[in-house]
This record gives structure tokens, C-alpha cells and sequence, in this order.
């Protein structure tokens, strides 16, 4: 009996391994169900690398000459000489050694012993010899321009730098101008300076120098001193505003590299006569007892006469483009010390890849210049996105050639 029990048993055993081998088997041979989902595969990390920078360039025209507050532009890529009042040549003339934005500037050229250097004014208003708005008046005038000295300038400076003026004409002579009022921006010494020269109530005599009908206001000294500047584009920017005749409420102000450099309020500039207006803005290169040397180089660009505030020219930055770009970054810093960011765009959302450098499109640190001038001081660098995925930084760069 119990030999029969065994046999049962193991008869049993045999018939279960069977049937599990056979329900393993036609699961392995199951077609797959057909709404099984399928699986996901995981996304591939999207690698970003830093993006390339074109040097920086002012744009021919600068955006200001495009404002309907500006009376004359002149960069000297293709000189306006139609707007050209009053020039004289004297080694004064449009060069392509060296320029501040593109390829040509006003370059004045001195031998030892040179006194007149030439000029170059230009007319508009109701000037006698008027080149813009002919008969306009103007009450208020900025006067931008940037200036050069070359790299070894000796310590020795021409004293004219620009001027901003009030003519007239006395009787028929055109020859026979008159100044009824004019502050000059000059530099003894190679510290700038203010010198203003009044009109009284009637229009002034031959000259500023010994008339009594025009009368010297006191000079002031701007915070600028050219030899601390070798080699370096330094911007200057003058305001002239007339006085309401009869009343001394007169303003003459100065901004260098974007920085207030003097602000003069209370001036009397045209006395109670009411016909003086500013017509005449001058660059000027006289240096009074001659040059102490031969081959004495300087040089001027980018001019731009307004009835509102100019302001520094703005410098443009390229990088190369970005497919599904999300947002980019750019940062300028010096290049002594790269940890000092000079002006820092912030994120810029969006797939552009040219932005200005200034106080529009991003931030100057506190105390830094507002006016980027071409020197071997500044260096930048850029990073840009694809989603929340940023590239590294680029290298630093030299900001300009």
C-alpha cells in the first residue's frame, strides 16, 4: 500500500513540473499585447558650447544722427563738407592712420616751431554764413566730439581745443565777423578748461581779446588732464545754454567719458539782447609759441551737434548664432583685472546675437566710465542657452582691435 502511495506522488509531481514548463513556455511565445506602452527613452543632455565674439565696432551713422535733435554728424567716413562753415587746412586734414569708430578721422599734423594749426567750424542757424537749418534759432547746443593725442605726446599741450560761438555781421563785410559771445574749451598745461565770454546788451566789437563791449567770466578747470590719457580716444562733451536776456540763468556744462566733468548754472552769456543765438561750433588746434618738436600728431572724430544731450558713441557686439537659443549674456571687464566688470548685459531672452554696449541695453558698475574708448583696457566675454541649459563662459576677448 504504501509502495502504491509513492507511485501516486511521484506521478503527481511530474504531471505539475509538465504543465508549469508548458504555461512558462507560451508566455515566452506570447505575442506582445498590442495598447502596451511603449517605453521612454531618455533624453541625450543637450551640450551648449560658449559662443564666438566679433570685435566691437561703432555703427556708420551712430543712432544719434538719426534723432531729430541733431543739427550736424560728421565721422569723417565720407566727409559733409557741404556742411563744412569755415576750414583751414594748415596740416589739418581727414586721415585713415587712425580712427575712433571706423577708418578716417581729422588728423592735425605739427612741425617744431608751428603756431597755426588750422580749424574746422561749422555754420548753421541764422549764422551769415549758415551750411543747417538756415535760420533757425538756437538757444541750446550740445557739442560732442572725440579727441586723441598720440602715444608720446611730450608734456608740453596746444592750448585750443573747441569752441562754441555767437557770430554776426558788421555792416556788409562777411570778412569782418564779429563775436558776440563764446565759451572755448582749452587745455593750458593739458588740464582742460572752461573760459566763457560775454556779450553785453549789444552785440560785442573786432575781437574777445581787448574790446570793451565783451567781457572774460571766470574760467573753470574740468576734472581732465590729457597726459593722464596717452594714446587714448577721450570724449568731451559741451553744453552751451543762453541766458533769458535780462536774466542770469545761463548754464555751461561738461561731460567727460560720459562723467560730469563741470556744471555752471547762473551764467549771463548774452546780457538783455535778445537776437544772440548760438550759431558757430569750431575744433581748434592754435598753439600758442609753436610746437617744441617735430612730427606731433593728434586727432579728432565723431562729432555730433545737438539740441539735446549725445551722449558717449555706442559699440556694437556680435556672436555667431544658436539654434533653439533661449537667452545669452555678455560682460565687458578690464583687462588688468577681469574680476572688475565694467558693464553686464544681464540675461537677454530671446535669440538675438548683437547688442549695444550701454546704459540701455545693460548695467554699468558704479564709478566706471560710461564712454568705451578703443585701448587695450577692456576685454569681454558671452554665454548663451538652450533652454535651462547654459553654455560655459567664452574666453576673454580683447574688446577691440
Amino acid at each position: 500500500m504504501r509502495r502504491l502511495r509513492s507511485l501516486e506522488l511521484s506521478v503527481s509531481i511530474k504531471a505539475r513540473i509538465v504543465s508549469l514548463t508548458l504555461a512558462l513556455l507560451f508566455v515566452a511565445t506570447a505575442p506582445p499585447i498590442a495598447n502596451a506602452a511603449p517605453q521612454e527613452k531618455e533624453a541625450e543632455p543637450v551640450e551648449v558650447k560658449p559662443p564666438e565674439l566679433s570685435r566691437a565696432r561703432v555703427v556708420s551713422p551712430e543712432p544719434v544722427c538719426l534723432r531729430p535733435s541733431t543739427v550736424v554728424c560728421e565721422d569723417f567716413e565720407k566727409p559733409n563738407r557741404s556742411s563744412w562753415g569755415d576750414y583751414k587746412n594748415a596740416a589739418f586734414y581727414v586721415e585713415d592712420d587712425v580712427a575712433f569708430g571706423g577708418e578716417q578721422s581729422m588728423r592735425q599734423y605739427y612741425d617744431r616751431g608751428q603756431a597755426a594749426a588750422g580749424w574746422l567750424a561749422w555754420h548753421f542757424g541764422d549764422h551769415p554764413d549758415s551750411r543747417v537749418r538756415k535760420g533757425t534759432t538756437f538757444d541750446e547746443i550740445y557739442f560732442r566730439f572725440y579727441h586723441r593725442f598720440q602715444r608720446n605726446w611730450p608734456d608740453q599741450f596746444p592750448p585750443k581745443l573747441a569752441r562754441v560761438r555767437s557770430r554776426y555781421v558788421q555792416g556788409e563785410l562777411l570778412y569782418a565777423w564779429e563775436e558776440q559771445l563764446m565759451v572755448s574749451a582749452r587745455m593750458p598745461g593739458g588740464t582742460a578748461i572752461s573760459l566763457p565770454i560775454s556779450g553785453l546788451a549789444e552785440p560785442g566789437g573786432t575781437n574777445h581779446q581787448g574790446d570793451s563791449k565783451l567781457r572774460w567770466l571766470e574760467r573753470e578747470a574740468l576734472n581732465l588732464r590729457f597726459a593722464e590719457h596717452p594714446g587714448e580716444w577721450v570724449a568731451v562733451e559741451m553744453r552751451v545754454k543762453l541766458n533769458t536776456p535780462g536774466q542770469n540763468d545761463g548754464r555751461i556744462t561738461y561731460w567727460v567719458n560720459g562723467n560730469l566733468a563741470l556744471d555752471r548754472t547762473g551764467v549771463n552769456l548774452r546780457g538783455a539782447y535778445t537776437a544772440t543765438t548760438i550759431n558757430e561750433a569750431l575744433l581748434e588746434a592754435y598753439w600758442s609759441g609753436g610746437a617744441p618738436r617735430n612730427d606731433l600728431m593728434r586727432w579728432f572724430d565723431n562729432v555730433v551737434i545737438a539740441t539735446e544731450p549725445v551722449g558717449c558713441a555706442i559699440y556694437t557686439v556680435r556672436k555667431n548664432d544658436l539654434k533653439d537659443q533661449s537667452a545669452w549674456q555678455v560682460q565687458v571687464a578690464t583687462a588688468r583685472n577681469e574680476s572688475a566688470i565694467v558693464w553686464d548685459s544681464g540675461n537677454v531672452p530671446g535669440v538675438g546675437a548683437q547688442i549695444d554696449i550701454s546704459a540701455q541695453a545693460g548695467t554699468f558698475a558704479d564709478g566706471a566710465d560710461r564712454c568705451l574708448r578703443p585701448s587695450d583696457k577692456y576685454v569681454m566675454r558671452a554665454r548663451h542657452a538652450v533652454g535651462e541649459t547654459w553654455s560655459e563662459w567664452s574666453e576673454w576677448k580683447a574688446m577691440f582691435k
